[in-house]
């Protein structure tokens, strides 16, 4: 079985945490569990709410280094986005962006993907709080040309993954943002399988939705850090490991495909 995980921003998304510790877990049962990792792909993201909005030169190094310790603790190799898209692609793509009318952007298609409406309409409302860009501020115009932009090279780049490594199962952080957006309608598209994992600050809990059905499991693998828990399985407490199977079993993955540790 071959799995992906998709948690783009480090430790600004509360649920990366718990999903790296449940990609640790399968990556002991499965030699073939891999990261999809950011390294500095985009002109702007979600992580740049930390800093107000503002893209700062040290931005994305400081992400890359959060996703680095993670998934260095896991043990889980990575695939770089930058290697599934060339300079060239990116060029046009830019130049593509900046000819469009201003009244236009909402409306742009990439392969007849609309870009603001199925990827990026959430990023734009959380960095302006509305819904849709007012033609005449030059910012929102501005921002969105740049939204559209990366979320036009994040197709590319998971469509790309999707088509190479072709996960049977990908573990998704829920945020919404563009990056996991193309690469949950890509999965949908090539009939892959998702578990999306959210964060309920209410809860303080990961709620884990269902890969087939519309169901949801709500599990305490929150943890502010994973630094000071050991990487081996075998030394963790049974009660974190019956948390692990359980979510584990609800997204169908059988004991026979898991043979499972608490099982042993």
């Amino acid at each position: 079985m071959k799995i992906a995980i998709v948690v783009p921003f480090g430790v600004h998304q509360v649920e990366s945490t718990g999903l790296y510790l449940i990609a640790h877990y399968l990556q002991s049962l499965f030699p073939d569990v891999v990261q999809l990792r950011c390294n500095g792909s985009f002109q702007a993201c979600d992580r740049d709410e930390r800093s107000d909005w503002k893209r700062t030169v040290t931005s994305c190094m400081e992400c890359m280094q959060e996703q680095k310790l993670l998934s260095d603790w896991a043990n889980i190799p990575h695939v770089k986005m930058t290697s599934l898209i060339d300079v060239e692609e990116i060029r046009k793509i830019s130049e593509w962006t900046s000819r469009l009318h201003p009244e236009h952007l909402v409306h742009a298609q990439y392969e007849q993907q609309g870009l603001f409406s199925e990827y990026c309409q959430g990023t734009f409302t959380r960095r302006f709080g509305v819904d849709f860009p007012e033609v005449t501020d030059k910012e929102q115009e501005q921002y969105l040309r740049v939204l559209l932009r990366s979320s036009a090279i994040s197709y590319i780049i998971s469509k790309r993954f999707v088509a190479s490594y072709s996960p049977d199962m990908s573990f998704v952080c829920g945020s919404g943002d563009f990056i996991t957006r193309t690469y949950l309608h890509m999965l949908k598209a090539a009939g892959k399988k998702a578990v999306i994992g959210t964060w309920k600050p209410h809860e303080n809990a990961l709620v884990i939705s269902h890969p087939e059905h519309e169901r949801t499991h709500s599990c305490g693998l929150v943890f502010d850090s994973l630094a000071s828990m050991r990487p081996d399985v075998s030394t963790w407490p049974q009660e974190l490991l019956a948390s692990v199977e359980e979510v584990l079993t609800f997204a169908g993955l059988t004991d026979a495909q898991l043979s499972l540790p608490i099982a042993r």
